[in-house]
């Protein structure tokens, strides 16, 4: 135990062994779908379900652990939905592609991402380059070129995302879509998985913002997501596991069957640049969301950028190597961060429980979306309360963030909304920087260039999107 704490440093950050563990467990729990989502989705358009599966767990157990222990910050990592829906519907159930050449793009996707997210110019130290150049990190140098009002209240555009994933119809199902006229359209509170659901949302309300020294349920969101499944389970409203143990699949049907060659015809370059900039903007959005929220980014600093990046940017094209679409960092990272997590313990605790699930599937994938979208819900709201610490009467702050907000809720896409609202920032700072004569915006050369990388990813990104 105690090596656990100095190799963590839990007592430097205020935490504990048991709250780690505990925020792990409850990343996961939040996170589970993605075992059986994501082979559903492959396997729609040709890709071996049990394989599809049995990939999945692994690859994200195994990443997730190795970013608890290279970066120490409780983020886990699994493919990303929506990359995954691009890949088997836009790309090869409509023709353009076979699923092992749209690996091949996800793989040069990857590699991009590696280019920008390293300091693949470090050997220039040994040829006496200043050190701006050797250690020249694209990515993180575009982070830390946001402004830190602007950095922590992307919390609050996470915030609205996992609120309408928890509310629609993978949540709970209050909200059954989005009608451009007349807004979310509701479904029937009668429905009994709904009740549960709200009754759900409202016990976990009291039990995890209710605190004080006579009330402090910890653990209050796994212990919702547990009370929800076993309430459903018992009205017969979600069906019991199959079993308690199974055997992992021949993930050989998906390994290395990439074709890296062909995915470099012309006609896929738009797919690559897609996959590309989804993920840079998905991880950095949820990034720094997650890390505002934990407490650790002290004065709008945070020292593990690089480890960050750098376990994302490997997972990216090892993902296509090994069959699955672009490994990212999850959103619901942010429910552990909410339950506690701090290090890299909690991202260890979700990892080991991934690999579990190659073991142990029937009793995991049983978890009905009732039960995530109670917790997800809750985790939306608290990631709101990251605008008390952003200063709104700054309209080149607060009219980016809100925009964020407002097109995350519209069209369920956080790293589109994000793009306008940095899009927004950059022209917004620009013309006071530039106009008006106000030098606190964009106060140097290298941000002015880092605002216009940002403003050029950001309108490639909404381009080739719509």
């Amino acid at each position: 135990m105690e090596q656990l704490e100095n190799f963590f440093g839990l007592k430097e950050k205020g935490t504990t062994v048991g709250t780690e563990v505990r925020a792990g467990t409850t990343t996961f729990m939040t996170m589970a779908y993605i075992a059986v989502v994501q082979p559903l989705i492959m396997s729609a358009c040709g890709m071996p379900w049990n394989a599809v599966f049995a990939m999945t767990v692994l690859f994200s157990g195994l990443a997730t652990i190795f970013m608890g222990l290279k970066a120490n910050f409780p983020f886990a990592i699994a493919p990303g939905m929506g990359t995954n829906a691009i890949f088997a519907f836009s790309i090869v159930n409509a023709g353009a592609a076979g699923w092992e050449t749209a690996l091949g793009m996800i793989f040069w996707a990857g590699m991009g991402i590696v280019i920008f997210s390293i300091r693949f110019l470090k050997w220039t130290k040994w040829l006496g380059a200043p050190e701006k150049v050797y250690n020249l990190c694209i990515r993180e140098s575009v982070v830390k070129s946001i402004p830190s009002g602007l950095q922590i209240g992307f919390g609050a555009a996470i915030g609205a995302f996992l609120l309408s994933l928890g509310l629609g119809p993978n949540g709970i199902g209050l909200v059954r879509s989005w009608d451009a006229a007349n807004g979310p359209v509701m479904t029937s509170v009668s429905d009994p998985n709904i009740i549960v659901g709200l009754v759900g949302i409202a016990a976990c309300a009291i039990m995890f913002f209710l605190k004080g020294k006579k009330f402090n349920v910890r653990g209050a969101i796994l212990i919702c997501i547990l009370a929800v499944t076993a309430v459903l389970m018992l009205l017969g409203l979600a069906p019991l596991p199959a079993g308690v143990f199974s055997l992992p699949s021949d993930i050989g049907e998906i390994a290395f069957k990439l074709d890296i060659s062909g995915a470099l015809k012309p006609q896929y370059v738009p797919f690559i640049l897609v996959f590309f900039l989804n993920d840079i903007f998905s991880t950095t959005g949820t990034a720094l969301s997650c890390v505002g929220k934990s407490g650790l980014n002290k004065d709008g600093k945070f020292d593990k950028w690089n480890e960050i990046f750098f376990v994302d940017a490997l997972a990216a094209p090892a993902g296509a190597v090994f069959g699955l679409t672009t490994p990212t960092c999850y959103v619901e990272s942010a429910a552990g961060v909410a339950d506690g997590g701090k290090t890299g313990l909690a991202s260890v605790t979700t990892g080991v429980l991934f690999l579990l699930t190659m073991f142990l599937s029937p009793i995991f994938i049983s978890i009905p979306a009732v039960a995530t979208g109670v917790a997800l819900v809750i985790v939306g709201l608290v990631m709101f309360s990251s605008l008390a610490e952003v200063d709104l009467t700054d309209v080149t702050i607060s009219v980016p963030l809100g925009l964020m907000i407002f097109t995350t809720l519209i069209v369920n896409d956080f790293a589109s909304a994000m793009c306008i609202g940095l899009a927004v920032w950059v022209l917004m700072a620009a013309f006071c920087r530039f106009a008006l004569k106000q030098k606190e915006h964009l106060a140097n050369r290298g941000t002015q260039i880092m605002a216009a990388v940002m403003l050029v990813m950001s309108v490639l990104k909404l381009i080739f999107t719509i």
